[in-house]
């Protein structure tokens, strides 16, 4: 797994992001039934807005933690979270999975839009354990 060094600038930080995404492509998913999970465009443009553009420094933090999304998808034991809600007349279904890195827990979610394929939607670093 090759990590985005913090060092890096915005720009570089998302090339690079990008890159890593895209060979991701998909993954088969051993808690969901071993459905395959697609990293398309939509998980990747939720990384940069959600009802508006994020700032720069929120991109940054959610493009560092993309290189832990396939460990994330192959080795979560448990759902940590499931959501289901209708929006313009579409059933969308969401799964969080949660896996721990050293001292930092991430939360990766998948989303599924009606009878459509799963997809990575998006990840975040769910909270910080104080090492001793």
């Amino acid at each position: 797994m090759k990590k985005i060094p913090k060092s890096f600038g915005y720009k570089r930080t998302k090339r690079i992001a990008k890159s890593i995404y895209k060979k991701i492509g998909e993954v088969v998913c051993p808690i969901l039934d071993s459905e395959k999970i697609y990293f398309n465009a939509t998980g990747f443009g939720h990384l940069i807005r959600k009802l508006k553009i994020r700032s720069r420094n929120e991109q940054k933090r959610r493009f560092g933690l993309i290189p832990f999304a396939k460990r994330i998808i192959l080795e979560s034991k448990v759902i940590e979270d499931y959501r289901e809600k209708k929006k313009k007349g579409k059933i969308i279904k969401e799964w969080a999975l949660i896996n721990t890195f050293g001292i930092i827990t991430i939360k990766l979610i998948i989303r599924q839009v009606g009878n459509g394929n799963k997809h990575f939607y998006s990840i975040m670093q769910k909270d910080t354990k104080k090492s001793p």
